[in-house]
């Protein structure tokens, strides 16, 4: 990865979540169709190594493990991205 995405990539982190990390190669591409725009969304796992989650305006958050999220309302684009970085959603149809 290029230096400077890693930077952005940690600044975005300990800015917007108070969390370290280390991004990691990118998994792919999801490309996700709304009636007015075509998005592609490149993905890139992402290793926490520090710092406590803070996710301002949003009262109600915490973690969950990857095979709890077909418990979970999720958008369309958040299950393709979960499929991405973990495999299929369980509980949910494969996209």
């Amino acid at each position: 990865l290029a230096p400077h995405f890693v930077l952005e990539v940690r600044r975005f982190l300990e800015e917007r979540f108070g969390l370290r990390g280390v991004p990691g190669a990118s998994l792919g591409t999801v490309r996700h169709v709304f009636t007015h725009r075509d998005l592609r969304l490149k993905i890139y796992p992402v290793e926490i190594t520090g710092g406590r989650l803070r996710a301002d305006g949003y009262p109600a958050h915490r973690w969950i493990r990857a095979g709890e999220a077909g418990r979970y309302p999720l958008s369309a684009l958040t299950e393709k991205v979960c499929e991405r970085l973990t495999g299929p959603v369980p509980g949910r149809r494969t996209r």
